[in-house]
């Protein structure tokens, strides 16, 4: 019982809560990409909007598996005040192809750092910001987003 009891205090001070989130328009956060055109984006040059940044690999089958439904959801919330991002490590030949095999219509970005800089253990990893830069809710592995409960969701985004 006495260890129980042990482990319950222990637990509980291990168990920290912050309500500190990144600021995607804080210098320490800055996060920049390289489109297809070779030109730099800053995530802090969407103030105002509200930003789904979907980390993939062109060699990540759950990550293509997911693209329809990012397609579908972005779509749905066209009129939302929303960017959809797709950054990627791979180079941009192997993007380039990808992207003319599957004919989607979404905004490929080159990453220039690396995913372990980014905390990004698994692929795909989404990160959703508010209007005011701040994550709102990162998703680890691949989802339905044109699912009616996922879209909601992202339209209770602040």
């Amino acid at each position: 019982m006495r260890l129980l009891w042990l482990f319950l205090i222990l637990l509980g001070s291990c168990n920290e809560k912050t309500d500190s989130k990144p600021d995607l328009f804080k210098e320490e956060r800055l996060i920049e990409f390289v489109d297809m055109n070779g030109d730099t984006i800053a995530l802090s040059s969407f103030t105002g909007k509200r930003v789904l940044v979907n980390y993939w690999a062109t060699w990540c089958i759950p990550c293509r598996k997911e693209f329809p439904s990012l397609l579908k959801a972005e779509h749905m919330l066209r009129d939302e005040n929303y960017v959809f991002l797709f950054p990627t490590t791979d180079e941009f030949e192997l993007i380039r192809e990808f992207q003319a095999k599957q004919e989607y219509d979404l905004r490929f970005l080159k990453m220039n750092s690396s995913l372990a800089s980014m905390n990004i253990l698994v692929l795909p990893t989404t990160e959703i910001y508010g209007t005011d830069g701040k994550l709102f809710r990162r998703i680890s592995g691949a989802m339905e987003w044109d699912k009616e409960q996922v879209v909601k969701m992202l339209r209770d985004v602040p």
